[in-house]
């Protein structure tokens, strides 16, 4: 199985995209379709990606407390508070499957690859609604 992002990656187009900066990493680059991926390993990358959020918001933090109430840089840690606990659930959702023994999560980019540049946060979104639906089906079966 392949993983399709990394979380350092992820954690970085998310500051940018809030920030409204050019991504210093590239593009988040997703297939356009499903791909079967390691809930354990979507759990690992997530954590990383939030570790890196939670970093940004902890160097950030004078800053950010010193900033005008509608500055960017107020809106952007925000954005990016809003992006840490949408990674923390998606994370919590792939740490479900683990401990059910899921080894392969089928996940469709197909929706999202084309916006995830402007708002990287969908990928946490699809994988922890395909987390969540892959729960509901397991349950009902």
């Amino acid at each position: 199985m392949t993983m399709p992002f990394s979380g350092q990656e992820l954690a970085s187009a998310i500051i940018a995209a809030a920030l409204s900066y050019p991504s210093a990493n590239g593009r988040l680059c997703l297939p356009d379709g499903a791909v079967p991926c390691d809930p354990a390993a979507l759990e690992r990358e997530f954590t990383v990606a939030s570790q890196g959020l939670s970093h940004w918001l902890a160097q950030n933090d004078q800053e950010i407390a010193g900033a005008a109430r509608a500055s960017r840089l107020k809106i952007a840690a925000g954005v990016i508070r809003a992006a840490l606990a949408t990674l923390e659930h998606a994370g919590r959702r792939c740490g479900d499957l683990r401990d059910r023994g899921e080894r392969t999560l089928s996940v469709d980019f197909g929706a999202v690859c084309d916006r995830v540049q402007e708002r990287p946060g969908l990928l946490a979104q699809t994988v922890a609604a395909a987390a969540a639906g892959h729960i509901v089906q397991a349950v009902a079966a």
